[in-house]
């Protein structure tokens, strides 16, 4: 007969297996909602954006004004907790906003680049909010927190 640790043992064991065969989709691509356009006053923005886990996409940006801030919207895809997480930018000067403008996407090292330049800068940092999806990343699912973003296309790991 097994004793009680051989047996808790060996289940943590499997559970542990099983973690690991859970596979999360390689890309996704997200639709903004007209809601999260419009909400966010977004002058610019890519209507679908393909995502991959790791980097900080470009959403769009309020518009430009002579001597006043613009906002730059990026979002990041966060498969091991169903997540589309998004902040802002916000921009003072014309050289940041060229800048920012001409990024489709950013990575985490020029994200922290980005944010500790900043103080020097007048670059400001605005950590918004997130969107859960609970049933994962699948076509047609839209993420809750007023619905701004719908999965399209999913790619799973090949």
């Amino acid at each position: 007969m097994m004793n009680i640790k051989k047996i808790i043992n060996k289940m943590k064991y499997l559970k542990l297996f099983e973690n690991f065969s859970e596979e999360k989709p390689k890309s996704i691509t997200i639709e903004l909602s007209d809601n999260f356009i419009e909400e966010n006053k977004l002058y610019l923005s890519y209507k679908q954006i393909e995502m991959q886990p790791g980097l900080y996409y470009n959403l769009g940006n309020t518009k430009a004004e002579i001597g006043k801030p613009s906002n730059f919207f990026f979002a990041t895809y966060l498969p091991d907790i169903n997540e589309i997480q998004y902040f802002i930018f916000e921009t003072n000067t014309d050289e940041q906003f060229l800048k920012l403008a001409e990024e489709k996407s950013i990575s985490e090292i020029q994200k922290k680049r980005l944010i500790d330049s900043g103080r020097e800068t007048g670059l400001r940092f605005i950590p918004m909010s997130y969107s859960k999806f609970e049933r994962g990343f699948e076509v047609g699912e839209v993420g809750d927190r007023g619905g701004y973003f719908k999965i399209t296309a999913v790619e799973p790991f090949k």
